[in-house]
């Protein structure tokens, strides 16, 4: 009879230690749920943050003069590097993982697919002397254009009349209009 009351306190104190680990690994469940949740409100936050200044001065002038100067056959628009500083810093926000890529994708792929196209000599060139030089923004594109595989199953190059079209879009870019969420014209 002495080891029936011994044997119960066992059994509580198993029992106790079992709810209590249960306790505490539905506890760190739940942190690492609040956590995701919170990066993920954070990443939304950072692209709204981008987006508006996207869609805003100085950069709508930049975008607007870059595809004025285009169409007229200007090969090396004065405005390039504000719009590849740009992305180049989203592209290091992606790769840190910072802005979700297909977040970006969805958002800026419309943009970054031409000026990408468009500016691939000119950053080889200067890749030349300096082997970092947009290495963020290279590595933005490449994801972009996985994504867009992924999604659509083909990219093909940009044609004249893809880019003619783009800029002139550009042209007409208001301060404070809302965004143009378009997906690339270059896939089939």
């Amino acid at each position: 009879m002495h080891t029936q009351p011994h044997n119960r306190a066992e059994w509580i104190t198993a029992l106790c230690t079992v709810l209590m680990a249960c306790t505490a690994v539905t506890a760190l469940l739940y942190a690492h749920w609040q956590l995701k949740q919170d990066r993920e409100e954070a990443q939304v936050g950072r692209l709204l943050g981008e987006l508006h200044k996207y869609d805003e001065e100085p950069m709508v002038g930049y975008r607007r003069q870059y595809a004025e100067e285009r169409l007229k056959g200007v090969s090396e628009p004065a405005a390039r590097y504000q719009l590849l500083d740009f992305f180049e810093t989203i592209g290091l926000l992606v790769d840190r993982g910072y802005l979700d890529e297909t977040d970006v994708w969805e958002n800026f792929g419309y943009s970054v697919f031409p000026l990408y196209a468009d500016s691939r000599d000119t950053i080889g060139e200067e890749q030349k002397d300096d082997p970092a030089y947009y290495i963020h923004f290279i590595s933005l594109a490449e994801r972009m254009q996985a994504v867009e595989k992924a999604q659509h199953g083909n990219v093909r190059a940009m044609t004249k009349e893809d880019f003619q079209e783009f800029w002139q879009d550009e042209t007409k870019l208001v301060t404070g209009s809302p965004p143009s969420i378009r997906r690339p014209r270059h896939n089939k």
